[in-house]
């Protein structure tokens, strides 16, 4: 007799998730500054397109984090919004090569985590 057992992998939507949502913010970014090389954008425009970018992606990690498993969305949530702000944290400083661990990284680490439990409890309750 031959028993197969489905597990419950929680980490694999969340790493896909926060993966996809990396993926998004970078296009966005690029995107963002093709705007601005063509164009000639005000900083505050600048920061305003940016936080839409990462609330934008963060909403489509936990998407897809959520994506099949709608339980417990707000910690989904806040799992994608920081695992997503330490991972686009390290690239972009790394693009930049200018890293620097100060009140801003944890501000920003804040914010995604906020925006990922809200985005977390909207993805989990669209799907009922």
């Amino acid at each position: 007799m031959e028993k197969s057992l489905k597990r419950n992998n929680v980490t694999s939507p969340i790493v896909r998730g926060v993966i996809v949502s990396v993926c998004v913010s970078v296009v966005g970014v690029l995107l963002l500054a093709l705007i601005h090389k063509m164009s000639n954008l005000s900083d505050s425009t600048i920061r305003i397109a940016n936080q839409a970018i990462k609330t934008l992606s963060i909403f489509i990690g936990c998407f897809l984090a959520l994506k099949g498993n709608y339980k417990r969305g707000y910690l989904k949530g806040i799992v994608v919004g920081a695992l997503y702000n330490v991972l686009s944290y390290t690239i972009f400083s790394a693009l930049s090569s200018s890293f620097g661990f100060g009140m801003g990284f944890v501000l920003d680490l804040l914010f995604g985590m906020i925006i990922g439990s809200i985005c977390g409890i909207l993805c989990a309750n669209m799907k009922k």
